[in-house]
């Protein structure tokens, strides 16, 4: 018994000509609008797609869940982190900045703010397209580009003027 023969006989589903099976649509947004649809699990067992429904669920609310919570803190956190690459400008005040170094830790300090939407973009980008190992690297791109602007900043302040800042 094929799986739109187990969803016709249960109601859940209108019959499908075999030929107009949908072989374009992944196997993973198939079984998500078969669980929007309400389908569970047969008693038996004995259909192998249904089966993996509930781990797709699973692990679909979990980058869900890390996708809501990392959306909320980047949108938080923008605003105070766009304020600290526009005071980057005040790196000038030092005498011994040239002007290539400021505007190089300029650009580099306005990598994190440029980072939060771009990552909350294709956070929701991925997880719409159940993409789950891309929408939770793209929940910790920022904290990424956060720590290598930090080492970077740091070594070049250490190297060009002597000293961490």
């Amino acid at each position: 018994m094929s799986f739109d023969d187990l969803l016709i006989k249960k109601g859940k589903r209108e019959p499908v000509p075999s030929d107009a099976l949908r072989r374009d649509i992944p196997k993973e947004v198939f079984l998500d609008q078969q669980m929007a649809k309400g389908v569970s699990e047969p008693q038996n067992g004995s259909d192998d797609k249904l089966q993996e429904i509930e781990p797709l669920a699973i692990a679909h609310n979990k980058v869900k869940k890390w996708a809501i919570f990392s959306t909320m803190l980047y949108l938080v956190l923008f605003p105070f982190v766009f304020y600290v690459a526009l005071f980057s400008a005040m790196i000038f005040d030092n005498s011994r900045v040239t002007i290539p170094l400021g505007l190089s830790i300029i650009a580099i300090s306005f990598l994190i703010p440029l980072s939060m939407p771009l990552s909350i973009f294709f956070i929701w980008f991925h997880y719409c397209r159940f993409r789950h190992r891309q929408a939770l690297f793209f929940c910790a791109v920022p904290i990424f580009t956060i720590a290598a602007v930090l080492v970077v900043n740091a070594l070049l302040q250490m190297l060009f003027l002597g000293r961490i800042a």
